[in-house]
């Protein structure tokens, strides 16, 4: 996890508690898990090309009902 600390001037960090998922040479991923986005989800895992519609339509209601948290890139 990171924290951001009580000064953090980046809007995309402030007061964020973030979840590492994934790092290795070619980057990192985290998921800011203490502010939401408007985003399911299935949707996510269908933008990143993990499943087509129809599949992410077969998942599970508690997975299709899972709200995202912010995350994503990070490449300034």
């Amino acid at each position: 996890f990171l924290i951001a600390m009580p000064g953090m001037k980046d809007d995309r960090f402030t007061r964020s508690v973030i979840y590492i998922c994934a790092h290795s040479d070619e980057g990192a991923m985290g998921l800011i898990i203490n502010q939401t986005q408007q985003m399911l989800f299935p949707d996510l895992l269908v933008q990143l090309g993990i499943m087509n519609e129809q599949e992410a339509i077969r998942l599970p209601a508690h997975a299709r009902d899972f709200v995202v948290r912010n995350g994503g890139p990070v490449d300034r």
